[in-house]
């Protein structure tokens, strides 16, 4: 029989500024703590972990520190639980890769204020790129076809797989466009963005030039052309720069287009709002060794 976790109370996590956060902490008991950067990301983990739910407590601290991202939030509670908390093992943190590179995750990743109770997936941008997986996107519009009959049609795993490869090309603009952005610490692209070169590139030197002038723009489409080419000589490696909530809006959109051509029919999916049905699916299908590496550095 199981022994229920019991809250542990008091001024242990004073340290920790808001009270929500603390009470979360408190109500986790003995469960190992991960923060996490959004609420969307704790739904996903939950998912994912449903069977380790007596072991393991997600925490969303997006909600609580508005002032500056999930991410940053994220480390900055695993650095004040290592430094007020030394000798305890059972909090951590994880967080997406974002735009970094390989060597820039492994020194963050290592940085000693955090103890190695910071991960960082390696080999995706964010958690919703694990979800870009052909046999799932498969496996999701199978179950979708129970109500939408006109995507039986497009039910075979070599559209998919070219589908969702033709996406992720044309993805390679939009990430270097984002890429620039954020070098010039600037908001990244709508999530509706058209993968058209020419537009994309007018959205983002008139993003740049409105804020620093006309004298920014053979800079900004230098970087552009570098970011550009750095993510295009590392193909086999796309989507640790292309971003998941890009390439769902695509796919929805390139679902209507074969629907369309097939059935005379345009069918929305709306997987945008499905990423707890995803995520019951990538369970099912398995876990990636990113996630296995996570797994080994909590000990679960």
């Amino acid at each position: 029989m199981t022994t229920p976790f019991i809250p542990i109370r008091g001024g242990k996590f004073v340290f920790i500024e808001n009270e929500n956060i603390r009470n979360q902490i408190d109500e986790a008991g003995r469960k190992f703590i991960v923060f996490v950067e959004g609420y969307d990301d704790r739904v996903i983990y939950r998912i994912l972990y449903e069977d380790k739910s007596d072991r393991i407590e997600f925490i969303d601290v997006s909600l609580y520190g508005q002032s500056t991202g999930g991410a940053e939030k994220v480390k900055e509670y695993v650095e004040k639980m290592v430094y007020h908390l030394k000798n305890e093992e059972y909090y951590f943190g994880i967080i997406d890769r974002d735009f970094r590179t390989d060597q820039e995750l492994e020194d963050e990743k290592n940085n000693p204020k955090y103890n190695n109770k910071l991960y960082i997936f390696s080999e995706r941008y964010t958690l919703e790129n694990y979800f870009i997986d052909s046999n799932l996107l498969l496996k999701f519009l199978e179950g979708k076809s129970m109500s939408n009959k006109g995507l039986i049609n497009i039910l075979d795993i070599n559209k998919i797989k070219q589908i969702t490869s033709d996406i992720c090309m044309d993805l390679i603009i939009i990430s270097a466009a984002n890429w620039t952005l954020k070098f010039f610490r600037e908001e990244f692209m709508g999530r509706t963005a058209p993968c058209e070169e020419g537009k994309v590139k007018n959205i983002l030197i008139n993003k740049i030039v409105n804020r620093y002038g006309a004298d920014a723009e053979d800079y900004t489409k230098d970087r552009y052309e570098y970011y550009k080419n750095y993510i295009s000589n590392r193909i086999s490696e796309l989507q640790k720069y292309i971003h998941g909530k890009y390439f769902f809006f695509q796919f929805n959109e390139a679902i209507k287009r074969e629907t369309q051509k097939i059935s005379g029919r345009r069918i929305t999916i709306d997987i945008d709002n499905a990423k707890d049905t995803l995520a019951r699916i990538l369970r099912i299908i398995g876990l990636s060794d990113d996630f296995k590496m996570f797994e080994r550095l909590i000990g679960i």
